[in-house]
């Protein structure tokens, strides 16, 4: 097969089309002879050594593909050969062929020509994966989506439109904006917003209610990476981390609290952290410093609308195995996360998605400022860890 390999990090420049040697499927994989792929930002920062990919992963890079089955492992069956598919990757998609765990292969959505599926899978699972299989949201809410115009933001907005729900897309691309409201119909309105601008934020919400009639619980869980060391870190890039994930949560459930007490109504606040919130992370300070601060936000939200009946907690998850975290996929990487998890397992998407449900039901309207940490009880297992040590 030929594929897009690199010697080194760096620019475009140090990409080489080449021969390289074919893949082999394992018991449970299947061979998928490649139409297309996309161009995510995982795949930029892999190119520039800034995202290196898990272990046992391929070294080609690419996280999602399409094309056609042309052979089986040895537990499948032979009826999908010739099948057209999209297939989200741990990596290896910037290739002819590819192989990849049967669970991680669909077929391509009727009335989808087989180049655009190629840039399907990181999108639609990515969206199922935060507003279904997390988030359990429902027919009848209202969501109000950041960068919403294109992107995960915009498949966001169909999926969620598309379940049953009203959805508002903020963006600054209007173009882009209107012409996706547009698409999605009566369910949806599109307004210019800056997430980072509280004048905006303000605006957003009252837009909302006002076209909807109600502001339902808010979960937040916008977040900017900066995988650099702090040593290394501009100033500038700091500032993206911070002012999305921490400014940003801050202007918006402000916004949507003062419309709550306006209103004299309750309301229930879930803002996402991370276990990365309680302990740093290497290489992602402002992640971790960023996530930190999300954590004693909510706690300052909580305890000052308290009396208003406003409850905002936070959620902390740890290791969990998603269709985004292909990286736990591999057998070995998987058990490696386990065997440092007490409770001898990696999360999975219920697990963390029940916290959330929990925390924004009438079953937790005595629970306000507090963190709920879903990790299996990694982050309290560090003294298991050091040597001499270890649980049975």
């Amino acid at each position: 097969m030929f594929a897009i390999t690199q010697d080194k990090p760096g620019g475009p420049n140090t990409l080489r089309w080449e021969k390289a040697p074919d893949p082999t499927p394992g018991p449970n994989e299947v061979i998928i002879d490649i139409a297309a792929s996309a161009v995510n930002r995982a795949d930029l920062l892999q190119r520039e050594g800034k995202y290196p990919p898990p272990p046992g992963a391929s070294d080609i890079i690419g996280l999602e593909c399409s094309g056609t089955i042309a052979s089986v492992g040895a537990a499948l069956t032979l009826d999908r050969i010739g099948e057209r598919v999209t297939a989200l990757l741990s990596g290896g998609g910037y290739a002819t062929r590819v192989a990849v765990p049967i669970g991680q292969v669909m077929s391509v959505p009727e009335g989808v020509d087989i180049v655009t599926a190629g840039a399907l899978p990181e999108v639609a699972c990515t969206v199922w994966s935060n507003l279904v299989m997390t988030a359990g949201l429902r027919a009848g809410q209202l969501l109000l989506v950041h960068g919403g115009a294109s992107g995960i933001g915009a498949e966001t907005a169909r999926r969620f439109a598309a379940e049953g729900g009203h959805v508002v897309i903020a963006d600054v691309d209007d173009e882009l904006g209107n012409a996706l409201a547009g698409e999605i119909g009566d369910r949806a309105l599109y307004t210019h917003s800056d997430v980072t601008d509280p004048a905006s934020c303000a605006a957003t919400v009252a837009l909302a209610v006002e076209k909807f009639g109600r502001l339902d619980g808010m979960v937040n869980s916008a977040i900017r990476m900066g995988p650099t060391a702090l040593v290394d870190l501009s100033l500038d890039d700091w500032r993206k981390v911070v002012d999305v994930g921490l400014t940003g949560t801050f202007l918006m459930t402000q916004a949507a609290g003062r419309w709550w007490i306006e209103q004299d109504r309750s309301g229930a606040v879930v803002n996402l952290s991370s276990t990365g919130g309680l302990q740093p992370y290497n290489l992602a300070g402002a992640y971790s410093t960023t996530k930190a601060g999300v954590i004693m936000l909510s706690k300052q939200f909580g305890l000052e609308w308290a009396r208003h009946n406003i409850r905002v907690n936070t959620v902390c998850p740890g290791h969990t195995e998603t269709p985004l975290t292909a990286y736990m996929r591999d057998p070995a990487v998987k058990q490696a996360r386990a065997d440092v998890t007490p409770l001898g397992r990696v999360g999975q998407p219920d697990d963390i998605a029940e916290g959330i449900l929990y925390l924004l039901s009438d079953a937790a309207a005595y629970v306000t400022s507090s963190e709920l940490v879903i990790d299996g009880g990694m982050s309290t297992s560090l003294f298991n860890h050091m040597p001499g040590r270890k649980w049975d």
